[in-house]
């Protein structure tokens, strides 16, 4: 029997934030058998997925693990930890996960929910609770509508998904009689070249990992633009950690496929309770041109949405090109944001985060060619040879047009008249140019001509208005009797003041 330590929330729930990693090792079969009872759990909830994610991504002592028990039973669990110095809780698993949300056990699920929220309240520091990737059926939208603080729900990226049903059937769905029928004729191809697929176990799936991960490399080192994060070390003892215990716990398939005696590819899908994504995969570069590696994958991939009772299977983040093809619908996430009750701190984070996701989509959009010209240098510098090539290519094009040119300007000097004639024509056409330009202005300022005299003249009269009333306002100050005594005696005439105003000021115009 393990210490109730935690809050006591009464008719034996207890609530509880684990700080010490070693919380992660103590409820590992409880999380297991909690992640089996939750109708939407994805396998980025799985136990072995983010206790090896926190392994090698996590930093020590930021770990918050919420946990609600009912009679001592996990029925609510929620891995967060620490980040912006102790501002904002976000889940274990990172960028590396498509889906984010927690545990609850269906049997109790509000209650459950209302236990993870009492834990986490009592946990000082933290501000916003930040989720990035929650789908539309996640029990932490449910979650959302109960917490008694402010909440903001954010746009998330956007999955691909398609219904789970055998490969033929989405095959016959594909619109256009050409497409299915070339489809159809590369999954003969691919029987015909004696293409076959392998099931990896538990024991293999260390060394699979290896291969699908250097495939991985093969098959971006010729185009370019691999996430960079699946070439790290770290990325790699993350994988080989987690996958084998997920392929155990049918959370996880590893496929190898073999030609001609050798393995050329390999898949990894991830499994949850009711549907599987296509996560990663890696194929010799030789391949493509020979198969088609797109059909061959999702063969695979909706077998083993089949086999696992799936609804549903995810082709995962993204929008590129190809999932078109597969009648794949957009499945949208959100990001779900939650602060501390009567605090408002939430507001200003979802107000940060939409702008950056503005510069984001600026960035995209603007710069396009910055990012082609990225990728590009980044696949030369890892296959020189092909950068040879390309840049021989380009020289030799613009040779051509090079000596295009200097054809077409020998050909004129070998005309002195033409050419004479090109230039009279050059001549005359500038010489209208300039004509017309000339008249446009002259008309111009002929139509604003009258209109400048009158403010000349307005403004010139209202300037010696001006003066002769101060002319007029002087003299009635010198004409005013003096009070000195002296004053009343006979005197010599005073100079009478001049009538005749002073120069008229310069006009302002």
């Amino acid at each position: 029997m393990r210490p109730q330590l935690g809050i006591d929330l009464g008719d034996g729930w207890l609530a509880r934030v684990h700080r010490s990693d070693a919380a992660l090792h103590e409820v590992a079969q409880e999380w297991d058998a909690l992640w089996q009872r939750c109708p939407s759990a994805t396998p980025f909830q799985a136990r072995a997925w983010l206790t090896a994610w926190w392994r090698h991504y996590g930093s020590p002592g930021a770990l918050r693990l919420a946990v609600a028990r009912r009679d001592d039973e996990l029925v609510g669990l929620g891995a967060f930890h620490s980040s912006r110095g102790g501002q904002v809780l976000v889940p274990l698993g990172g960028d590396l996960c498509d889906w984010t949300d927690v545990l609850a056990d269906p049997s109790c699920e509000a209650q459950a929910l209302d236990a993870l929220s009492a834990a986490l309240l009592s946990e000082p520091g933290w501000r916003v609770i930040d989720l990035p990737e929650v789908r539309a059926d996640a029990v932490a939208l449910r979650w959302a509508a109960r917490w008694r603080g402010t909440v903001r729900h954010e746009a998330g990226s956007m999955c691909a998904e398609l219904p789970a049903r055998p490969f033929d059937d989405v095959v016959a769905a594909i619109p256009g009689s050409s497409t299915r029928q070339s489809m159809r004729r590369s999954l003969r191809k691919m029987d015909a070249a004696g293409l076959t697929e392998t099931a990896v176990d538990r024991d293999g799936a260390p060394d699979a990992v290896v291969r699908l991960l250097t495939l991985h490399a093969e098959q971006w080192a010729e185009r370019g633009g691999m996430t960079p994060e699946h070439g790290k070390p770290r990325f790699a003892r993350f994988l080989t950690l987690a996958v084998p215990d997920m392929v155990a716990g049918g959370q996880a398939t590893l496929t190898d496929y073999h030609l001609d005696g050798e393995t050329v590819a390999t898949n990894l899908n991830l499994v949850g309770a009711d549907i599987v994504g296509g996560y990663l995969y890696g194929a010799r570069p030789d391949l493509f041109g020979r198969v088609n590696v797109t059909a061959m994958l999702m063969r695979t991939s909706l077998g083993d949405a089949v086999a696992h009772h799936a609804s549903t299977f995810s082709m995962l983040r993204g929008r590129e090109t190809y999932k078109s093809t597969w009648q794949a619908h957009e499945a949208p996430n959100q990001r779900l944001l939650m602060g501390r009750p009567g605090r408002r701190e939430v507001v200003a984070y979802a107000a940060a985060l939409r702008a950056r996701a503005g510069l984001a989509d600026v960035a995209r959009e603007r710069v396009p060619a910055v990012r082609e010209g990225l990728l590009k240098a980044r696949s030369w510098l890892r296959n020189p040879a092909r950068a040879r090539e390309e840049i021989a290519a380009a020289a030799k094009a613009g040779g051509v047009k090079v000596r295009a040119g200097l054809g077409r300007a020998g050909e004129e000097l070998r005309d002195p008249a033409a050419l004479a004639g090109k230039a009279a024509a050059a001549g005359r056409a500038a010489r209208d140019k300039v004509g017309g330009a000339a008249k446009e202005v002259a008309g111009a300022a002929r139509e604003k001509a009258p209109a400048v005299r009158d403010t000349v003249k307005d403004t010139t009269r209202d300037a010696l208005r001006r003066t002769r009333d101060a002319a007029t306002t002087l003299r009635r100050r010198h004409a005013t009797p003096a009070a000195d005594p002296a004053a009343a005696e006979p005197g010599p005439a005073p100079t009478p003041e001049p009538t005749t105003p002073p120069a008229d000021p310069p006009a302002q115009g």
